[in-house]
């Protein structure tokens, strides 16, 4: 017994932990942005689903030297969400419901600001809350000591205090004071915008001309879709589109055969042009889970496409993950291995086949439009040069031979045309035109046989007089 309570307290979290997961999992400073719009676009869900309603004012980004700051009108957070705010690990956010959920996001701020002050009211109640840690003081602290226990770091540098407010007031306001200079990149408004517009779940931009017409589609098919208005220092943020592209097409990915359990459900835009967008950020298809984005379009080329991966980037579009037990990991770089995981990549890679598929059908139609046109232009260059009498005697059979070559080519190629089950106006209209070459070439040949017969064709020894020699 004495033993026992003279015994020195064990500790078991100590405060080196602050450095090593603010900077382990967040060596991209940008993600430490992401992670904050990201919990008050769950606030802002939470409180559109309380209201009935989609929220009318954005999130607010402000790029202000010393600081940045996100500012929300979502549900807000009370005394008890305040005080859990400074924990580390800890949170009672739904998974299957919310993005954010794993309770390192104030971690996230420890790695760039000196300090990091919120202030929040929740909706229906009378009081206003803030939190201030005081990170600088905490990390110069690990730094002075060694081991000092977690616990009493926090209990010593962060504060949670109250004030009156109006019962109707409803936001959070977070502050990243005094940005550190290993993170001043922080400040770069426009390589932030496009960080941000790929991994946030922010509009499809006005400008895209299928926007509408695939947001239609995504709130259809996918359940409790969700799109966030953010701003970044007033500037609205879009998701990035390519505008050389086809019309978008869909597709389904349903857990099994027979099963009406849908997985996924996926939108993409192939390029109009041959081959590959040449954008490499937004080229591809990226997953996205509650709308926000996990990895990029390099995972769904890895884990779908297990042939012909160039083909990948004949497209941009998303699979929007619908399996309420996928799970991103913590840097929403990937999902975490499970046996959801592996049944998703299962399924959707039907996906990777289906554009492949298409990629390869188009392709055989863009080289079949190619020897059309070849094809149209030899048939008219010997047919003037058969009126002109310009085609040597000696050479009828050569002519004869690569006349009768483009034809089998256009004619092996229309019949892939003829024999596709889903034909497309185009199609129709490359097997119409084919058609026509054919005839042209037909013509060619009988003129070419006639001209022979009637001696019309060019002899090369009548006009050169030549010696025995």
């Amino acid at each position: 017994m004495g033993r026992n309570a003279s015994r020195t307290t064990e500790r078991f979290v100590y405060g080196s932990v602050l450095d090593a997961l603010g900077k382990g999992l967040y060596p991209d400073k940008h993600h430490v942005i992401r992670e904050f719009v990201q919990n008050a676009c769950d606030a802002v869900r939470e409180f559109d689903r309380r209201d009935g309603t989609a929220s009318v004012d954005p999130v607010e980004i402000k790029l202000h030297p010393p600081s940045v700051t996100i500012f929300d009108r979502g549900i807000g957070m009370s005394r008890k969400k305040m005080q859990q705010y400074r924990y580390v690990g800890f949170s009672e956010k739904d998974a299957q419901l919310n993005v954010g959920f794993r309770g390192i996001g104030t971690i996230s701020g420890i790695a760039v600001a000196s300090k990091i002050i919120v202030t929040s009211s929740r909706l229906g109640l009378s009081s206003r809350y803030k939190v201030e840690i005081d990170a600088d003081g905490m990390l110069q602290r690990v730094r002075e000591e060694r081991n000092p226990p977690l616990d009493g770091l926090l209990h010593q540098f962060t504060n949670v205090t109250s004030e009156r407010a109006p019962a109707g007031d409803h936001f959070t306001f977070v502050e990243l004071y005094g940005i550190r200079g290993d993170s001043q990149e922080l400040y770069d408004k426009e390589a932030l915008a496009k960080d941000l517009r790929r991994s946030l779940p922010v509009p499809f931009d006005p400008e895209f001309s299928y926007a509408g017409q695939i947001a239609q589609r995504l709130r259809m098919n996918v359940p409790d879709y969700f799109e966030a208005k953010i701003v970044l220092n007033d500037d609205s943020l879009y998701k990035p589109f390519l505008a050389q592209c086809q019309p978008p097409e869909f597709e389904t990915s349903f857990l099994d055969e027979k099963s009406s359990d849908v997985l996924a459900f996926s939108w993409y835009c192939k390029h109009a042009a041959k081959g590959q967008f040449a954008d490499r950020r937004t080229r591809g298809l990226v997953y996205r889970l509650k709308n926000f984005a996990v990895g990029t379009p390099q995972l769904t080329r890895d884990t779908l496409w297990h042939s012909t991966p160039e083909r990948a980037y004949y497209y941009f579009g998303e699979v929007h993950l619908l399996d309420s037990e996928l799970v991103p990991s913590s840097d929403r770089t990937q999902l975490e291995a499970n046996a959801a995981r592996r049944r998703m990549y299962d399924r959707c890679a039907r996906i990777a086949q289906v554009l492949n598929r298409r990629a390869g059908i188009e392709s055989e139609r863009q080289r079949l439009g190619s020897v059309l046109d070849q094809a149209e232009e030899a048939f008219r260059e010997r047919e003037r040069r058969l009126k002109r009498g310009e085609v040597p005697a000696e050479l009828h059979d050569e002519v004869k031979y690569e006349i009768t070559r483009t034809l089998r080519d256009v004619e092996s190629r229309l019949q892939r045309a003829r024999g596709r089950r889903r034909k497309t106006a185009h199609d129709t209209q490359l097997i119409a035109r084919g058609q026509r070459v054919q005839r042209k070439g037909k013509a060619v040949l009988r003129r070419l046989s006639n001209a022979a017969s009637a001696g019309e064709l060019f002899d090369v020894t009548k006009a050169v007089p030549l010696g025995e020699q």
